[in-house]
């Protein structure tokens, strides 16, 4: 079932110190039972899983698809589609010129295959749409060849469709505590569409539905924050009920993710990513035992988690690549939990903040994913990490496990456990060393095969790494920097 008709059926500072005061509020080497964890993450859709392919082209994910499907991915987040500003820089891509399809990222013919090759093989395409804004630049022609002012689009935009919002000395957002300024002003110079205007709202759901035409099966609202709310929900009620919406809203200031959950299905849960960061970066993992840490966040059944994006792997306020072990152990883990709805994360390597990999004509190179070492990659190498066995080992973990509520939860010092009913367990393990203490399971005793870091590919037999359950339920001896991922579906005695 794909993510649109399973999804519509289916009914900083602070948080440093919010691990800071968690983790001295609760003994580390205290588990569930001893603190009395008995509140659950809510159960969300958790085998709708998606990926953001960050700046691949549209042949790559055309030529992907079938392996994401094969996978048990049912969604994709594109780049945004539409011809924007020449350069060689990725974030081009943010700066529309007009909503022509012909960009970096390929051809309008070439996007229109990938949407039927995706569709045909059951995962939706949810396409990037930069709706809140056009260019920064003083003028200039487009990568597709359109001439444009900063304030003037032939046949789209002119100067009345744009806000002058003449609350600051640049016209650019300068408090983020001041609503009118967020949503009024221009975001980084970027020319600030007036989403109130009629002109501007038809054009939009003009640009929206064609994507939507084309067999696309939702979008991703960039930059959503910055557009009213009310004028954002006349856009988007103007498109068929069953388009799915993502909005992004990074929190801080006057406006928050919450303020936006009416207007769409989902919004990406920021303070999840960081804290993922913050739990794996420092050690505190033990701190992610907490029954209040789900309070925090979005409600489950609206939220995406994640671990990192292309802006929040660039500006270091989450995990990434650079961090090969970390990143993956806290793919496994968002897997393995219950909150929201997880989104995976391919991205390439990069030695400058600008940088994408290009081919002749500023067009993005085609993908090859690289094996080898995950610490050794160059800048400019694919790396692909939604196909690291782990992570695909760990979607079929999602799957078996897919409506058991997270109990029973384990906290000692960098050691994070908890069962899914009684059905499964997982565990993972920061220390430097082996953990050697008794863990009790809560599954009958066996020889079990360890999703994490096994060989295993989803129907096969084959297992490479076991795990005994001993006849009290209990396990030792986890390895360092590692995790172990058990159900009775994978009972290899």
């Amino acid at each position: 079932m794909t993510f649109s008709r399973a999804f519509k059926t289916a009914g900083g500072l602070a948080i440093g110190s919010l691990l800071i005061s968690l983790s001295a509020c609760i003994p580390e080497n205290q588990d569930e039972t001893e603190i009395g964890l008995v509140a659950q993450t809510p159960l969300s859709h958790q085998s709708n899983i998606g990926v953001q392919l960050f700046m691949w082209n549209w042949e790559s994910i055309s030529k992907e698809c079938q392996l994401l499907a094969d996978t048990g991915i049912s969604w994709v987040l594109t780049s945004p589609p539409q011809e924007h500003i020449r350069g060689d820089a990725w974030w081009t891509v943010y700066q529309p010129v007009s909503y022509g399809l012909n960009s970096k990222l390929g051809t309008t013919e070439q996007f229109e295959e990938m949407v039927d090759t995706c569709n045909s093989a059951g995962v939706d395409v949810i396409a990037d749409a930069v709706i809140n804004h056009m260019s920064a630049s003083s003028n200039g022609t487009g990568f597709d060849g359109t001439q444009y002012e900063k304030y003037s689009y032939p046949g789209l935009y002119q100067r009345d469709d744009f806000h002058n919002c003449q609350l600051t000395s640049n016209n650019q957002i300068q408090n983020f505590n001041d609503v009118a300024q967020v949503r009024d002003c221009e975001l980084l110079g970027l020319s600030d569409l007036d989403q109130g205007r009629e002109n501007v709202q038809g054009k939009i759901t003009e640009y929206l539905q064609s994507l939507l035409d084309k067999g696309v099966a939702g979008f991703r609202i960039d930059a959503a924050k910055h557009m009213s709310e009310p004028e954002l929900r006349q856009i988007l009620d103007s498109l068929p009920d069953e388009v799915i919406v993502m909005h992004e809203v990074i929190p801080g200031g006057a406006l928050q993710p919450e303020q936006y959950t009416n207007t769409g299905d989902l919004a990406w849960e920021f303070g999840y990513a960081e804290n993922m960061n913050a739990f794996f970066d420092s050690g505190l993992i033990s701190t992610a035992a907490n029954a209040s840490r789900w309070g925090e966040y979005l409600k489950s059944v609206e939220s995406i988690g994640f671990i990192s994006n292309h802006d929040t792997e660039r500006n270091r306020s989450t995990l990434s690549y650079r961090q090969p072990k970390l990143f993956e152990l806290a793919t496994a883990t968002m897997l393995a939990e219950t909150y929201g709805h997880p989104m995976l994360y391919s991205s390439y390597s990069f030695d400058d903040f600008d940088f994408v990999p290009l081919g002749p004509g500023e067009s993005v190179q085609d993908v090859v994913c690289q094996d080898g070492p995950k610490d050794s990659y160059q800048a400019g190498q694919w790396i692909c990490q939604h196909r690291w066995t782990t992570t695909t080992n760990m979607i079929q973990f999602s799957f078996d496990l897919d409506r058991e509520p997270m109990e029973n939860w384990k906290r000692d010092r960098k050691i994070y456990g908890f069962s899914r009913g009684s059905e499964g367990y997982f565990l993972v393990n920061l220390r430097d060393e082996p953990y050697d203490e008794e863990i009790q399971t809560g599954l009958p005793p066996g020889v079990y095969c360890n999703y994490f870091s096994s060989e295993l590919l989803h129907e096969s037999t084959e297992c490479s790494e076991q795990v005994v359950v001993e006849s009290d339920g209990t396990i030792t001896g986890i390895e360092s920097l590692t995790a172990i991922a058990i159900s009775k579906q994978r009972v290899m005695e």
